[in-house]
């Protein structure tokens, strides 16, 4: 497995992470991806480490901290070998944010507490609003405080969208910065988030795959199991993305003789200063599937041309 820095002259992570949302199982309302089997998830953490995945990302409210507790339980004995990334801000997703400095601190003790480690890698505030981080900038000098009080070797935001991973590289000077990008959201391309990292802060890729859309595998007449976020969304937005992810299967993936789930893992990766991908992983399955598909590298560039005129001509996000 590849490895790439994602704080430059401290560590490197695996090309493929470990996105540890879906392991965590059902959370109050549409809030997770359903209902899992403990066993499956053990199964897909020991084979991620096999095929050897080194960057686990999780959070306390995936699962109501049932993500951690796992990935604490995998990862016993081989904590040298791993890096760890959670997130402060939000205890639970029925109960909303809190950025003070006394709920983080408890947050991040929480999550040591449940993953059975001293420390994690990587600290990211768990999807602040610019206007969160502008009312109230002592959040950032918070989150440092943890790296000083050395709960955490590194410091980064996970961001709801690209302009605030700008701002956040820019003000504050965060390492990390994990933002959604996939063939169907390019956005963080688009919109000066890549230019802006750039020699600066690593990029972690959230939802790869968009939310599995981009597998090829959802259907026309999918139904998603109870409690899985997906059923939130509008019915024509999930038909969108089902055409969407057909015609990059079509009119790419087929042409260069690449899978689906590859063509959409290896397009993020040949974009500039993404240091990881992190799809969700459910099962032992999943997981060499997308081990095999970072395998085969980057994109050519006529490719990746190809691929930015598609988006460009597409409009991949619809109104309700």
């Amino acid at each position: 497995m590849e490895l790439r820095s994602i704080v430059p002259g401290t560590f490197e992570v695996s090309i493929l992470g470990f996105g540890g949302w879906g392991i965590g199982g059902r959370t109050e309302g549409e809030t997770s991806y359903g209902e899992t089997d403990d066993d499956a998830s053990l199964a897909a953490l020991n084979t991620a480490f096999d095929s050897g995945i080194t960057f686990y990302d999780t959070a306390p409210p995936y699962g109501d901290g049932h993500s951690e507790r796992l990935i604490g339980k995998a990862v016993k004995g081989r904590r040298d070998r791993v890096v760890i990334g959670t997130k402060v801000g939000i205890e639970r997703f029925a109960d909303g944010y809190d950025f003070s400095a006394g709920a983080m601190k408890q947050q991040l003790e929480g999550s040591l507490s449940r993953l059975d480690i001293a420390s994690v890698d990587i600290v990211q505030l768990h999807s602040p609003s610019k206007s969160t981080l502008d009312a109230d900038p002592s959040i950032i000098e918070s989150i440092h405080g943890l790296k000083d009080a050395g709960l955490a070797d590194a410091v980064g935001v996970s961001v709801k969208t690209p302009a605030d991973g700008i701002d956040a590289i820019r003000r504050f000077g965060v390492d990390v910065v994990q933002v959604n990008l996939n063939l169907m959201d390019q956005r963080a391309v688009g919109e000066g988030l890549i230019d802006a990292a750039r020699g600066r802060a690593s990029l972690i890729a959230r939802t790869p795959l968009c939310f599995g859309f981009l597998t090829g595998a959802i259907s026309d007449d999918v139904r998603f199991p109870a409690g899985d976020h997906r059923n939130a969304w509008p019915p024509k937005q999930l038909r969108r993305w089902i055409e969407g992810a057909r015609m990059f299967a079509g009119e790419v993936a087929g042409e260069i003789g690449t899978s689906p789930t590859a063509l959409a893992l290896r397009w993020c990766l040949s974009v500039p200063t993404v240091a990881t991908v992190i799809p969700g992983m459910l099962s032992a399955d999943e997981v060499l599937a997308n081990a095999a598909a970072v395998a085969e590298g980057p994109l050519p560039e006529a490719t990746m041309g190809r691929i930015a005129q598609l988006y460009d001509e597409t409009e991949f996000f619809v109104s309700s």
